[in-house]
């Protein structure tokens, strides 16, 4: 499950948009200043290839839909920040619509890259359980005093001492910050 959360993290990261994302700047900043950070991608990049292809050994065609579960973690100093559990939700479905390929704007066969295009069989779902086994909604909500995340207190967000959350097991769960 730890690959295939690194994969969707790193396609997310990577994933340009008509929005610039400060993603990529700033895993090339951390990985500067954290040179291991980047050992740890490359070896996890290695695991997730010999993954995929014993996989693709072993599996014909893979029936199982494997199963997510997420924790959204809302970061808020303003009453509007606070989303809703539906706008988080919502999204959730879009996001399984699109890697279960049941998107309304799909490649259409007509499309030269339709042939790449399938079902990648993984579903997205608000976790259930916390960390210690209780029943959750899956959402964290927290409060902070501060105003805005930049440069100098970005990583503070993951961190509850710092004013942000701290995140749940990575191993377990896909951790979103919103």
């Amino acid at each position: 499950m730890k690959n295939i959360i690194l994969v969707f993290l790193l396609a997310i990261t990577f994933k340009s948009t008509a929005q610039k994302c400060i993603s990529q700047e700033r895993l090339v900043k951390r990985i500067s200043t954290h040179p291991e950070l980047g050992f740890k991608i490359e070896e996890t990049d290695q695991k997730i290839l010999q993954w995929v292809n014993q996989k693709e050994r072993t599996d014909v065609k893979r029936q199982d839909i494997i199963q997510i579960p997420v924790v959204v973690h809302v970061i808020w100093n303003q009453n509007h920040q606070n989303i809703s559990e539906e706008q988080i939700q919502s999204q959730l479905d879009v996001l399984n619509e699109d890697f279960r390929k049941k998107n309304a704007d799909r490649l259409t066969s007509s499309h030269p890259f339709s042939e790449f295009t399938d079902d990648i069989r993984i579903e997205f779902c608000l976790a259930s359980k916390d960390p210690f086994g209780a029943f959750s909604s899956g959402i964290t909500r927290t409060k902070t005093a501060i105003k805005s995340w930049n440069d100098n207190n970005y990583d503070d967000v993951f961190f509850t001492d710092r004013g942000g959350k701290n995140n749940w097991n990575p191993d377990l769960y896909l951790n979103m910050y919103v």
